[in-house]
């Protein structure tokens, strides 16, 4: 049986269109005449709107179709609201033999005990008070009262004759009685929407005709609301039955369930029993209806039908409410998980967005290597690492920018490059999207901590295409290039990388750098000013420019001298923490080297030791070796020695490398190792041939390079000495020796002296030069170090042998050992020694060092003759070479004829 009409019906009677509603269904019935549902629908729609003929008429008609005691006490109660209390007396009696139950028995006291009342007594409480209305007259729409019906017992047979159908209007039955006003509200009533008597009340208040539509135990009119309900429920009485429980555990063979009350008070009166007890009947009636399964979800009020275990549910511990909550909190969990899951998704996304967006302004913020962008790129990305600390991308800006700081600082934030660059292993192969980023990061660690890897690494940066050879790439090809000491092409790979207009910064400081090491000032002077003009405090490129001036000099007096010592070491002081933070281990001993060489400039000493004392034994090879050249110039030739050890051999071969060689080989007075090295170009390599030069005697040739360099640069004070100190050393003019002395006097360091009293020993004048010789190790201290004192101590030594005072030369060689073991000369005087100790042996061996080494002076030449007197083509050597360092003839002349006469002729001959 279809259902559709009588649910739609449900619906228009729940929203209280009553009229719809009746209208629908008796258009339905005319379709369907005998659907049983619809039927007890379309009987409910015309109780709600007062037609309870009509209401009869269906009524009569569905009993007639099946004969079920249900339906009978649906009729009756409709015969109670007209006020026909003898039929429905016996309608209901009929219901009762049909196996009714207790509320149709309940129905029928209700029946007799009201046809019996007299027309004045009061059926709400408080009648004829305040407190209620009165009985208004029995019968429908108001007038006089009808005499009620004659009263007629029932019989067991049930005859229906004297039901007829009757007509809608205009019937002889007696109109019901009406009670205007709305129906007296119970403290607790059973079924929510109904609303219950008080307490005096003879019969239930729900079979009243009302004004409104009101709720029956058949025919409720309104759904009740699940809060009326469960208010309802609460306070039920448990001295009163629950025939709803009753049915059904009757219905479905289950236990009795305890009775309920019907509100918390107990009757203060017997008038209020039968309204219970007609409470209780109408609630077994919805139960017979709902496990008769005559109705269905939603059935009669509004009420569920329930069987089976949902009518246990409905008794049960929790009840319908726990079970409506339950779903309620299921339903409410899976939409806040829905919603929480797609909230996820959308900040997982949104935060992915955010950590692109700031790795993307990190890699373009680091673009020019300053390290106030390189600490902003640091942020950034560190920022989007805790966003998204897991995606190989981030990782991989986070390792780049890591391998940025160290490689150019040595910055504490890059010593995690190791882990970042483990936890890339195997993300990212040649043709992947950021594998040049993933070289660029990879060679950095190579350089920092070599594997072996430059070769490979190399080969895999020349494999990428043009777009991606970034100028970080190309910047890091250069640095590994130079690690595999392939010099020319790293400056074939400069040049042209640095043609492009648009090239990076760090191209141009790399490009700068390699020109400063080989000499080539000019040019790397414009390099660093190219960068400089575009970022005035870059770092790397403003201690470069500053390390450049520091060399070449300048071409001014010494005022000027002075005024750009004072610009060189402003700049260079606001690369401070106040402006860019801590520069990091390399970046602050580059600077610190800077300051260093700036301060010699002016020879301020104490300036350039305490400047020197900052730099770090963990830098690269680079700032080693630009340490070393400072250390030497301040006298500090342990730290320098120290510092030298430690330097690889890949820097060695390089331009700067084989300049911080030679200058190590001349102050261990190698100066033969020294020239091999040195270069031709460059004022530092040509100031330091010059040294060479002198060591070998060869002051002519020394004077030459000073006085070539002198023309294009007016260098600082020490230049001036040594080429004055060449110049007086092989001419006899007067000019060099009075520079000299000026120098001497106005130099802060004691090399002055040293090289003064050089240029006297030269020419003879031993005296002169011994005072001196004393005088330049007088009073050494870090404002006026003493760089030749082991020279001095050398050259005091070879004084005192001219002038036979052999104990005198003993001590001051012990004292020139203790300061530079290394250094060549020593053996030369300790062979002298050896030779006027007899000793011939010792001599011969101490003297070889020193002739191979280059710096054998006149005095080791000639006891070398004497020594080879045996060998006459050695002595002949040896005297011709002390007579190119400007021996005396008559000296060469006497040592030849203890040799031989003939060799003693032949220098005569040679006067």
């Amino acid at each position: 049986m279809s259902t559709g009409a009588a649910d739609e019906l449900f619906q228009l009677l729940k929203s209280k269109r009553y009229a719809e509603a009746l209208k629908m269904g008796i258009d339905a019935l005319r379709t369907d005449p005998k659907n049983n549902l619809l039927s007890v629908r379309v009987a409910q729609a015309a109780v709600a709107e007062r037609e309870l003929r009509r209401a009869q008429n269906i009524l009569l008609q569905l009993v007639k179709r099946e004969e079920r005691p249900e339906y009978f006490g649906l009729l009756g109660e409709v015969l109670i609201r007209r006020g026909d209390y003898d039929r429905s007396s016996a309608i209901l009696k009929h219901a009762i033999a049909l196996g009714g139950g207790p509320l149709v028995e309940e129905l029928l006291e209700v029946s007799r005990s009201r046809g019996q009342l007299p027309d004045s007594v009061t059926l709400v409480p408080g009648a004829g008070s305040k407190s209620g209305p009165k009985l208004p007259p029995p019968f429908e729409g108001g007038g006089a009262p009808a005499p009620p019906p004659p009263r007629r017992e029932s019989t067991a047979a049930l005859d229906l004759s004297d039901l007829e159908m009757e007509e809608e209007a205009g019937a002889s039955s007696p109109p019901p009685p009406a009670i205007p006003g709305p129906p007296p509200k119970p403290s607790a009533p059973m079924f929510p929407s109904a609303p219950a008597p008080k307490a005096d009340a003879v019969f239930p208040a729900t079979l009243e005709p009302q004004a409104e539509p009101i709720a029956t135990p058949y025919l409720k009119p309104r759904e009740p609301s699940g809060r009326e309900i469960i208010a309802q429920r609460s306070v039920r009485e448990a001295s009163v039955p629950d025939p709803l429980a009753e049915f059904v555990a009757k219905e479905q063979g289950g236990a009795k369930v305890m009775p309920r009350l019907l509100g918390p008070d107990k009757p203060k009166d017997a008038a209020s029993l039968p309204l219970r007890r007609a409470a209780a009947v109408g609630h077994h009636y919805i139960g017979e209806l709902l496990a008769s399964g005559l109705v269905e979800i939603p059935s009669i009020g509004g009420m569920q039908s329930r069987t089976g275990s949902d009518v246990k549910k409905h008794k049960s511990k929790w009840g319908v409410t726990a079970e409506r909550y339950l779903a309620f909190f299921i339903g409410l969990f899976l939409v806040v998980g829905a919603m929480s899951a797609g909230w996820w998704v959308y900040r997982g996304k949104k935060r992915q967005a955010i950590a692109e967006s700031r790795v993307s302004s990190a890699l373009g913020t680091a673009t020019d290597g300053s390290i106030k962008s390189l600490r902003e790129a640091h942020e950034l990305v560190n920022s989007a690492v805790k966003i998204d600390e897991e995606r190989p991308k981030t990782i991989l800006a986070y390792a780049e920018v890591e391998a940025a700081m160290l490689v150019l600082y040595g910055l504490k934030e890059g010593v995690g490059l190791p882990t970042r660059m483990k936890k890339l292993e195997g993300k990212y192969k040649p043709g992947d999207k950021g594998y040049n980023r993933w070289l660029f990061a990879a060679s950095v660690k190579e350089l920092v901590a070599p594997q072996s890897e430059a070769s490979n690494l190399v080969a895999q940066i020349d494999s990428l295409p043009q777009e991606e050879s970034s100028s970080w790439v190309r910047w890091v090809r250069v640095q590994l290039l130079m690690r595999l000491e392939k010099w020319k092409e790293v400056e074939s790979s400069l040049e042209l990388a640095t043609v492009a207009p648009e090239t990076d910064p760090l191209l141009w400081i790399a490009k700068g750098d390699l020109l400063s090491d080989q000499g080539k000032l000019v040019a790397a002077l414009a390099a660093y000013d190219r960068v400089l003009k575009a970022y005035p405090r870059h770092p790397l490129a403003l201690i470069g420019y500053s390390m450049a001036t520091n060399e070449i000099g300048v071409t001014e007096p010494a005022e000027t001298m002075e005024r750009l010592t004072h610009e060189l070491m402003k700049d260079l002081k606001r690369v401070d923490k106040e402006e860019y933070g801590n520069l990091g281990s390399r970046g602050t001993s580059y600077r610190e080297i800077a300051l260093a060489s700036t301060s010699m400039l002016s020879e301020y000493f104490s300036e350039a030791s305490e400047s020197l004392k900052k730099v770090s034994d963990d830098v690269d090879a680079r700032i080693r070796g630009l340490a070393i050249l400072q250390y030497l110039r301040t006298g500090n030739r342990e730290r320098a020695f120290e510092l030298y050890k430690g330097l690889p051999k890949w820097f060695a071969s390089g331009p700067l490398g084989k300049r911080v060689t030679g200058a190590v080989h001349i102050e261990n007075g190698r100066p033969l190792d020294a020239l091999e090295v040195l270069g031709e170009d460059g004022v530092a390599d040509r100031m330091l041939r010059g040294r060479a030069l002198m060591l070998q005697s060869k002051f002519k040739d020394a004077a030459a390079i000073f006085s070539a360099v002198a023309d294009k640069h007016t260098m600082d004070i020490e230049f001036g000495a040594w080429k004055w100190a060449a110049i007086g050393s092989h001419s006899s003019g007067e000019e060099s020796l009075s520079e000299l002395r000026t120098l001497a006097r106005s130099m802060k360091s004691h090399r002055g002296r040293y090289l003064y009293a050089s240029v006297l020993f030269q020419r003879n004048e031993l005296g002169d030069a011994q005072r001196q010789l004393r005088r330049s190790l007088e009073d050494i201290s870090p404002a006026e170090p003493a760089p030749d004192d082991a020279r001095s101590n050398v050259l005091l030594a070879a004084v005192a042998l001219d002038l036979e005072d052999i104990a005198e030369a003993k001590r001051y060689i012990k004292a020139a050992k203790r300061q530079n073991p290394d250094f060549a000369p020593i053996s030369g005087i300790e062979g002298r020694l050896a030779f006027h100790g007899g000793s011939t042996a010792t001599a011969k061996k101490r003297l070889q060092i020193v002739i191979d080494a280059g710096s054998a002076g006149i005095g080791d030449y000639v006891v070398w003759a004497k020594l080879h007197s045996s060998q006459l083509s050695v002595a002949r050597k040896a005297l011709a070479t002390a007579a190119t360092m400007g021996a005396p003839n008559e000296l060469l002349i006497e040592v030849a004829e203890s040799i031989d006469p003939e060799l003693a002729l032949e220098f005569a001959r040679g006067n």
